[in-house]
């Protein structure tokens, strides 16, 4: 199902964030996809390579999702995917990168709220912060959201803060 432009827009802070976790995950040594979702990404590589854009030409579709053409031929045949490779060719395919990723992701990350970016982060550091410093940050702490890489650094001052309140 390839989705319209507007519907990818409106996905793309989310995006982002699928983004900005993949590539912390990359950081710590994750390996990439499951297998069931590399079947997938294969089916959406097969039928990206069948629009007019690309005409099957590998090495221009490889430029659009930001690796190189053996890369895309490895995954043609079965190979491994990365998070940001997977990533890529969810958005250019126009799915939801949180669907198609939801087993290596964590499932029951609430992105519908009012910081997407902070339960993005949380998803991905279960049990840093406690409770008190979850519940403050969900209820308003802050007023604006932010990148899941950057909630880090706020939600350790905000939990010092606490400490020195009790």
């Amino acid at each position: 199902m390839l989705m319209t432009s507007a519907q990818t827009k409106s996905g793309a802070v989310l995006a982002r964030a699928a983004v900005t976790l993949a590539s912390m995950a990359t950081k710590r040594g994750a390996r990439g996809v499951y297998p069931e979702t590399a079947a997938r990404l294969r089916e959406m590589v097969e039928d990206l390579l069948k629009l007019d854009r690309y005409q099957g030409n590998l090495t221009r579709f490889a430029e659009s999702i930001g690796i190189t053409q053996p890369g895309v031929t490895r995954i043609r045949q079965g190979g491994g995917v990365g998070l940001e490779t997977a990533v890529a060719i969810a958005r250019l395919y126009g799915t939801d990168p949180r669907e198609l990723l939801a087993k290596e992701l964590g499932v029951g990350v609430s992105t519908t709220g009012r910081f997407p970016g902070l339960e993005v982060c949380l998803a991905y550091h279960s049990a840093r912060w406690s409770q008190a410093t979850i519940a403050a940050a969900r209820g308003g702490a802050f007023e604006t959201d932010a990148e899941p890489a950057h909630w880090p650094a706020r939600l350790d001052k905000l939990e010092g803060a606490l400490r020195k309140l009790k």
